[in-house]
């Protein structure tokens, strides 16, 4: 058996195990797919190689080979699971086959079972990056919100986790507001809900001595959004923010125009 061979059998073997997975939820969140693509990439490693082989002749990466091969009209398998279908509900984008009939009472049952998922991956990113910049985080006992307090030395902040922002948005205004609270959301399918919640609340969060961060489940990095933290630890374990810079440039596009 050839190496392209080889290759192909693997992931013929990650599109089975990957059916199996869609067949169990019917309708799947991008980032689950994605999460499970990339579990299945662990499980069944490809070598340099053949990443460089997908890479090279594919113009991607594996993670992004096998999630379009399972969301195209024609899939690159028979193996390949068949979710042409999407729908954009709240924030998320779900995928389904083309059999499988939606409506409310399923997209809201399944948006809950992914603010589920994302709020426990969140949870496990945060902690490892709050460890890395040196601060001891613990969930705060019998808090409505399984706030995060995260200490070292004379510096303690306490992290609320929402699993969108459009959650966030709805509810900072009922929120007890203190200094060094941090508000940490995913990232999104786009920038529109980030730069209204900025333009509405960027400023009383910035006098308030709050901040805003924004954790990517997919590469398991942290970025801040609104507001950086005095503590050097954390700024330099912090990816750079492009949707920072946007909301700020846009945003003084915005007051300029006002003028």
């Amino acid at each position: 058996m050839n190496s392209e061979s080889k290759l192909f059998e693997k992931i013929n073997s990650i599109y089975k195990k990957l059916k199996i997975f869609a067949d169990e939820y019917k309708i799947i969140s991008r980032a689950e797919l994605r999460e499970k693509i990339k579990d299945l990439l662990q499980e069944i490693s490809l070598t340099k190689d053949e990443e460089k082989y997908i890479e090279e002749n594919y113009e991607s990466t594996p993670l992004n080979y096998i999630f379009l091969g399972s969301i195209k009209e024609i899939p690159d398998s028979i193996n390949a699971p068949s979710l042409i279908e999407h729908i954009n509900y709240k924030d998320i984008t779900f995928y389904f086959g083309h059999t499988f009939g939606t409506d409310e009472k399923i997209l809201e049952q399944a948006s809950k079972r992914v603010y589920k998922f994302k709020n426990e991956k969140m949870r496990e990113i945060l902690y490892t990056f709050l460890n890395k910049s040196g601060y001891e985080p613990a969930e705060i006992k019998d808090s409505i919100n399984r706030e995060i307090l995260a200490i070292k030395g004379n510096s303690q902040y306490v992290i609320l986790v929402y699993p969108s922002i459009l959650i966030l948005d709805d509810k900072i205004k009922d929120l007890h507001r203190e200094k060094n609270q941090v508000f940490a959301v995913p990232t999104g399918n786009s920038p529109g809900p980030y730069l209204n919640f900025y333009k509405v609340n960027a400023n009383k969060i910035l006098l308030n001595q709050e901040f805003v961060w924004i954790v990517d489940i997919e590469d398991k990095s942290v970025s801040p959004f609104i507001g950086y933290p005095e503590d050097k630890d954390l700024n330099s374990n912090f990816k750079s923010s492009q949707l920072a810079r946007y909301a700020s440039r846009v945003i003084s596009m915005d007051i300029n125009e006002d003028f």
